[in-house]
């Protein structure tokens, strides 16, 4: 449209043209309900989006979760394998002196 807007009805009733409180609150409830109206559609996207990166977040959280799990799990199971492994070793050695002698010298 063209030119200045027209004053709303409201204040035409208004004493001298002039908006009371009121009329002004009217006023406003319906430039607002106008935007939220004209920019619904955008609104509603924003508000799935938030929803599907929460989720998203929640499902990363999960995800470090379960792979620090996971580190602590191979770490100790590392700690076991490298025990036996010592222990195996040291198996071995004592089972060669015992059956040799030790560094290999003939045993008795």
């Amino acid at each position: 449209g063209g030119g200045p807007a027209s004053p709303p009805t409201c204040c035409l009733k208004c004493p001298g043209g002039v908006c009371t409180a009121t009329c002004n609150k009217q006023l406003l409830k319906e430039i607002f309900a106008k935007m939220y109206a004209a920019n619904a559609g955008r609104i509603q996207k924003l508000q799935s989006f938030i929803k599907a990166n929460k989720k998203r977040i929640a499902t990363s959280e999960s995800r470090v979760e379960k792979l620090v799990d996971m580190e602590k799990n191979a770490y100790n199971k590392m700690k076991q394998l490298l025990r036996w492994s010592d222990d195996n070793i040291a198996m071995k050695i004592r089972v060669k002196e015992d059956a040799v002698g030790p560094r290999g010298d003939m045993g008795p």
